[in-house]
């Protein structure tokens, strides 16, 4: 007599494979985190959650939120260069008992009287603030499009017949 019993089964299944990698993607989240921060000046922003059950004890959670706190600091610091001063950055990271979780908080400010040259903001921050513009600019031509639209399906829907 056997120990085991044999017989046929399926392949296992693969592993997922990520499809970015996890360097990849903190890099995607500080870039995401620092664009909307200074999409919200002077707003209070969560940019990131750690809880203690996803990282299996509050001690790592607060290491992870630590580091992720120190990598998006030096990527600000490293975006703003000499702008630094016109940008004030304030952080808050605090143990929420509620949600079992650390909390990672940002706050961007303005300030155009600390700027140090004549040219106006950070590169950065006026590129973001371009792509509202033009995001701004396309939604509304897109309302007008559908505004349009619907007046000349009346009209035709009214008027059709009549010349």
């Amino acid at each position: 007599m056997l120990a085991h019993q044999f017989s046929l089964s399926k392949p296992p299944s693969p592993k997922p494979k990520r499809s970015v990698g996890k360097k990849q993607l903190m890099r995607d989240t500080i870039e995401g985190a620092m664009q909307f921060a200074f999409s919200n000046l002077g707003e209070w922003c969560l940019v990131g959650t750690f809880t203690a059950k996803e990282h299996g004890s509050r001690k790592l959670a607060y290491a992870r939120a630590y580091y992720y706190q120190e990598r998006l600091e030096a990527h600000i610091a490293m975006m703003l260069n000499y702008h630094a001063d016109a940008y004030p950055v304030q952080w808050h990271s605090h143990w929420n008992n509620s949600k079992k979780q650390y909390e990672v908080r940002v706050m961007a400010d303005y300030r155009p009287d600390f700027a140090w040259n004549d040219e106006g903001g950070s590169p950065y921050v006026e590129a973001i603030e371009e792509q509202q513009f033009q995001d701004n600019v396309r939604r509304q031509m897109a309302e007008h499009k559908q505004v349009s639209a619907v007046k000349q399906a009346m009209d035709s829907l009214f008027f059709g017949g009549q010349s």
